[in-house]
């Protein structure tokens, strides 16, 4: 992820650095999550739904073209600004912060409307 650009270390002190948690994968690896909890608590949620299928397609109408996307690391194309990348940061002995905290309860939300 590193190489990905997904987190880069952070140089100064954050009150909001979140702990790493270790999952166990089904294939017995691990994998490190942050776990935002109280992060979380402090994030006021707007409201939001996910769009309707049945409207989108009804939308569509009579196009043409179309397309599709893997979104498998959708989370990791859309940056934060300086201010957020503070927020989501985890506490590891090298201080990093993450572009976009797929664990955030907003983050669904922004992905969806690509804010």
């Amino acid at each position: 992820m590193k190489r990905m650009h997904v987190f880069t270390r952070q140089e100064e002190y954050t009150d909001w650095a979140s702990p790493i948690v270790a999952v166990v994968k089904p294939d017995k690896t691990l994998r490190l999550c942050m776990d935002p909890k109280e992060l979380n608590k402090a994030i006021k949620r707007n409201k939001f739904s996910v769009p309707d299928p049945k409207k989108i397609r009804a939308k569509l109408g009579h196009a043409k073209y179309f397309t599709k996307f893997d979104a498998a690391s959708g989370f990791w194309q859309i940056p934060l600004v300086e201010e957020s990348s503070r927020l989501c940061s985890i506490n590891t002995i090298w201080k990093v912060f993450f572009k976009m905290s797929i664990w955030n309860k907003l983050s669904p939300r922004n992905f969806s409307t690509g804010t």
